[in-house]
């Protein structure tokens, strides 16, 4: 890229990074300032309408007060008259009045009166028993102090209700009281329109809990509490709203109710950070126009023409050559000082001709003593029984013995040339380039333990003894590595650990049979006599049971433990994965509300040990199913895949964690409460006897899979 270029970039970059920081601020400024102000604004909109309210409740208090001190009211609800109900109680009274209730409750606080009217529709509502006792058992309502009158809002049916109460006295306001007055009217369609306009901004209501909120009403939710009752929440870019959490008259969260605003400021100071944007662009253009020219003509120029004055210089040619010098700066000052070097270039060129003649003499014969060390060297690697490699410093094999293609079943030219991290995992390759380091420093070999990867991705457990190589001035040049294997040895140490294992749980199985066997059958044959007895009480015959399980129980540790440590002899014979299955689902009861999913095919015919891996078969269907106790299912499949079959058992339980799924298959390794951990390991032990393997996937919260391998021969 061109130095012009390069400027050019750089000026623009500069522009554009200098514009988008200063454009940014100003958004964060003027938009930050305007979105607080509009907050407070929607929440002195919530205010308002809570202050229009308190006025409407007033108002509805006033009407009770005029109706509730009445010698005509006073003397209705001590004789419930119908004359009264006649003149006073009908539908013009409601719409006069604008209310929806009235209830005229004693002294005994029963309903002497009470009426529901849609001023809507203009037709009676059916009050129910059940809304009736919702008024007059509410303790905050009812009331035969005549110093007191209340009000607020309560939630009748599935409809908010402001309502007042007042006690019923006299027109000369004296008792005693004979009852209560309540009046109420519903928070609807046409009250929320009525509160809009005395609010001058729209309103929305939602009672709160129910299942039809609104995503916007839902997270005021979260928010809102009795302690902060009002929020200020934008709802899109054009409208903020202002939201109220109404309790009822008794304190509990009844309703929310939302104030939209228009968001006119904010939208006003976008379009003026648009505006400003589009000014900063213009004065950016205009400062890269002018810089770029400036630059161009004052410093680019010069140093296009000297940079080609550079180019022109033959560098074979004999002759001296020259850059040309213009002005009296930094650039004039550089032409001399390239015109001072190319004099010492031109006469550094005799030295190092006579130089270079000498220096031909000595590699010649430090060819012919390296051609002599490497021959040293190749016969060494032949004759070393081990695997040994040669390795650069940046870790790439430069040589190597034919051991390592016999043991890795590479080639030559697979390995030569190639990084040495081929043959190790990234854990090991990692673990060994920590040590390289201190190899070089110190100048001693080091031993470490790890495992080859083979050319087929087989692995094989190896020795590495690993030593600097360093040229004669002591110089580390690279590292040896002598790869020696430890198959057989490690091989033997696992199976004198299994010899060792099964000796100590055989032992342990022999003790526990020996020593549990004989009492737990003395107790099993008690409680078979106890049963017998008539006498026995439902508690007592419920406990023998218990007992009688735990024995059981107890005797199936001692079997588990006897299994995994005798020897499996086979009893071969021909059957099938399905019958295996159903077989082994006769064996168990499977619970009401866990579904059994069976897509294991008819064929192929498979040759097995048919109880051993029906015993598998049930253990695994048994685990699945104490994985669900709130139910699921359990998938079943099977599949050929060459010469075998894979049974799958998926179920949809909790999972296992990661922790725990590599100990699974681990003798006396258990997470349940009962057991001892061998149902696994067994069940690993008897399918290996088949030749076959298990293995095991699981996610939480998901399920679990484990998949069954046996030979079909």
């Amino acid at each position: 890229m061109k130095i012009l270029v390069k400027t050019l970039l750089v000026l623009l970059l500069t522009t554009i990074i200098l514009m988008a920081v200063v454009y940014s601020v100003s958004q964060k400024i003027m938009l930050d300032n305007v979105s607080e102000l509009e907050k407070e604004e929607a929440q002195t909109n919530a205010q308002r309408f809570i202050t229009n309210l308190n006025i409407k409740l007033q108002s509805l208090n006033q009407t009770g007060y005029d109706w509730s001190q009445w010698d005509d009211t006073y003397l209705f609800v001590e004789n419930n008259n119908t004359a009264y109900i006649n003149s006073n109680l009908i539908d013009q009274t409601f719409i006069n009045l604008g209310v929806n209730m009235m209830l005229f409750v004693n002294q005994s606080h029963h309903l002497v009166f009470g009426k529901v009217f849609d001023l809507e529709n203009q037709t009676d509502i059916n009050l129910t028993e059940t809304e009736v006792s919702q008024v007059l058992n509410n303790n905050s309502l009812i009331t035969n102090d005549p110093s007191q009158s209340k009000g607020g809002l309560i939630l009748l049916g599935e409809a908010p209700m402001l309502l007042v109460s007042q006690p019923i006295l006299t027109s000369a306001s004296e008792g005693p009281a004979h009852g209560t007055l309540i009046l109420g009217v519903f928070l609807d369609k046409s009250q929320s329109e009525t509160l809009s306009q005395a609010v001058g901004l729209p309103i929305e209501t939602c009672v709160t809990g129910t299942s039809s909120m609104s995503s916007d009403f839902q997270l005021a939710s979260r928010s809102l509490s009795p302690q902060k009752p009002v929020l200020a929440q934008v709802t899109n870019r054009t409208n903020i709203a202002g939201y109220v959490l109404l309790q009822d008259i008794s304190g509990a969260p009844i309703l929310i109710v939302r104030v939209d605003s228009y968001r006119t400021a904010y939208l006003q100071a976008e379009s003026s950070l648009n505006y400003l944007l589009v000014a900063f662009v213009i004065l950016g253009v205009v400062i890269f126009a002018v810089s770029s020219f400036l630059l161009n003509k004052v410093v680019i120029s010069r140093v296009r023409g000297l940079a080609d004055d550079v180019t022109k210089l033959d560098s074979k040619s004999n002759s001296q050559d020259y850059v040309m010098v213009r002005g009296n700066d930094e650039l004039s000052n550089l032409g001399c000082r390239i015109n001072g070097m190319l004099t010492a270039i031109y006469d550094s060129r005799i030295a190092l001709k006579k130089h270079a003649e000498s220096l031909e003499i000595k590699v010649e014969e430090r060819t012919i003593e390296l051609k002599k060390s490497q021959e040293k060297l190749r016969s060494i690697f032949t004759a070393s029984p081990d695997t040994i490699l040669a390795v650069d410093l940046q870790n790439n094999i430069i040589e190597a013995n034919k051991q390592i293609y016999e043991a890795s079943g590479y080639c030559r030219d697979d390995l030569i040339g190639k990084p040495a991290s081929a043959f190790l995992s990234e854990a090991d390759y990692k673990r060994i380039q920590k040590n390289l380091e201190n190899i070089n420093k110190n100048g001693l070999p080091i031993h470490l333990e790890c495992n080859i990867i083979k050319k087929d991705l087989s692995i094989y457990p190896a020795e590495l003894t690993i030593g600097p190589m360093r040229d004669s001035q002591g110089v580390p040049f690279g590292f040896v590595v002598m790869i020696k294997d430890l198959t057989e040895k490690k091989e033997l140490e696992k199976k004198l650990f299994n010899a060792e294992r099964l000796a100590a749980i055989g032992e342990l199985a022999g003790m526990v049979g020996h020593d549990l066997r004989n009492p737990l059958q003395a107790i099993k044959t008690a409680v078979s006599f106890l049963k017998k007895k008539g006498d026995i009480s439902p508690p007592d015959k419920k406990m023998l049971e218990m007992i009688e399980k735990g024995v059981d129980h107890s005797d199936k540790i001692i079997n588990d433990l006897l299994d995994y440590s005798r020897n499996i002899q086979l009893e071969l014979q021909v059957s099938t994965v399905r019958s295996i299955l159903i077989d082994a689902l006769t064996m168990i009861k499977i619970p009401e509300n866990i579904k059994i999913i069976n897509g294991v095919p008819e064929k192929p015919t498979i040759r097995t040990d048919k109880d051993k891996i029906e015993r598998v078969f049930i253990n695994l269907i048994k685990n699945a199913v104490e994985a669900m106790p709130n139910g699921g299912s359990i998938t079943i499949n099977s599949k050929q895949s060459n010469n075998s079959i894979e049974a799958t058992f998926a179920d949809t339980g909790s999972g296992i964690s990661e922790e725990i799924l590599p100990k699974i298959f681990s003798p006396l390794f258990t997470t349940k409460a009962t057991g001892m951990g061998f149902g696994l390991a067994i069940c690993k032990r008897l399918v290996e006897a088949h030749g076959g393997t298990i293995a095991v996937e699981s996610e939480i919260n998901k399920g679990t899979l484990f998949k069954v391998s046996l030979p079909m021969e």
